[in-house]
């Protein structure tokens, strides 16, 4: 799935399809300039289609672009960040 839009409020990045259907959400915390991210959800209809995949992309955009550190207590966001060999 890659035509996905994201909307960030309140620690939560939500992915969207294109029928503004809500495809998933990374929930976070942020505190002195580290970003823990804490769950990565894909909506069970969704599963499969590289959903999380997407969502951590944009977060660690997201990330990158405010100058933030990453610290993973999901599974899956240390999974991704292992193999895209983040420095944690």
């Amino acid at each position: 799935m890659t035509d996905l839009h994201y909307q960030l409020q309140d620690n939560i990045l939500r992915a969207y399809n294109a029928d503004d259907i809500e495809v998933g959400h990374i929930e976070f915390a942020f505190d002195d300039g580290v970003c823990t991210i804490l769950h990565t959800i894909t909506e069970e209809a969704f599963r499969g289609q590289s959903v999380a995949h997407h969502l951590m992309q944009e977060m660690m955009l997201l990330v990158e672009k405010r100058g933030w550190k990453v610290s993973p207590e999901c599974s899956y966001a240390a999974t991704y960040l292992k193999r895209i060999n983040y420095p944690l």
